[in-house]
């Protein structure tokens, strides 16, 4: 399926040609194998120079199933609507929740440090695809197709949520060197599906706990994340969301709690 054109033809970019280079890497970390079968890393780089996604069900396969993700990871022009769009044509769930494990579960057993630090995952379309396959913020509504007796669930527990929110979170904010390489750990840009479904966070209740000072502390803390820009952005817009009070009013006491132990601690 044609999904965008290249203006300066299939090769003709010479920015479209280095990042190709830095996908050929991300998609080994995806391999079960130490690398991608040349075959596979053909079709790929077709998808990336001319903009035909496979969505047959033979070509597919080659996506890691994954259709939707690659299809907004590899589009030169990734917005809203494209995610709109892409997520409307589904067919059924399949694509969807391949490109969930693609999002969110990363095979290879070289795991996150493997990632390029400035790239990250899809080279910064990460927050999209979060769009794109949460869409909704009621946990565990579903999406029905005419033709598929399977559903989706665009949005999952109140629990998923939190464990990925805080996960990345407190990932990010951590002075741990080792984890602070990938820029756009998927996982922080839940922060107001966590909100709406705060009162069912159960156990991650500790974890909120945990990772709310760390938003305090940034600067005071010594280590590399003073020096990450994704870290320092993350630790910046929270802070400053949480003194605009833009959070559910469950976060909202765990924040006021945190800062007045802060504050004391301070004195």
């Amino acid at each position: 399926m044609k999904v965008f054109e290249l203006d300066d033809g299939p090769e003709g970019n010479e920015a479209r040609k280095e990042e190709w280079r830095k996908i050929k890497r991300i998609l080994d970390l995806y391999s079960w194998k130490d690398q991608l079968s040349k075959k596979t890393q053909r079709l790929h780089k077709e998808c990336f120079f001319t903009g035909n996604i496979p969505y047959d069900p033979v070509r597919k396969r080659a996506l890691f199933y994954a259709a939707p993700f690659f299809e907004l990871w590899y589009h030169p022009e990734p917005s809203e609507a494209l995610v709109k769009a892409i997520f409307a044509k589904q067919t059924g769930p399949e694509g969807l929740r391949a490109s969930m494990d693609m999002l969110f579960n990363i095979p290879s057993q070289e795991g996150w440090d493997k990632f390029d630090p400035v790239y990250g995952i899809m080279g910064g379309r990460e927050e999209l695809a979060v769009k794109l396959l949460i869409p909704s913020y009621t946990p565990m509504e579903e999406r029905s197709f005419p033709n598929s007796s399977y559903s989706y669930s665009m949005c999952p527990s109140a629990e998923w949520l939190a464990a990925k929110c805080f996960g990345a979170t407190y990932d990010l904010l951590s002075e741990n060197d080792s984890w602070r390489v990938i820029r756009n750990l998927p996982g922080q840009f839940l922060w107001d599906h966590v909100s709406i479904n705060a009162s069912g966070i159960g156990s991650y209740r500790k974890l909120l706990s945990n990772t709310i000072p760390m938003i305090l502390d940034f600067y005071d803390r010594k280590g590399p994340h003073r020096e990450n820009p994704a870290s320092i952005a993350l630790a910046e817009t929270l802070r400053a969301r949480f003194e605009a009070r833009d959070f559910s009013e469950t976060l909202m006491e765990y924040w006021d709690k945190a800062k007045a132990e802060y504050e004391a601690g301070k004195a």
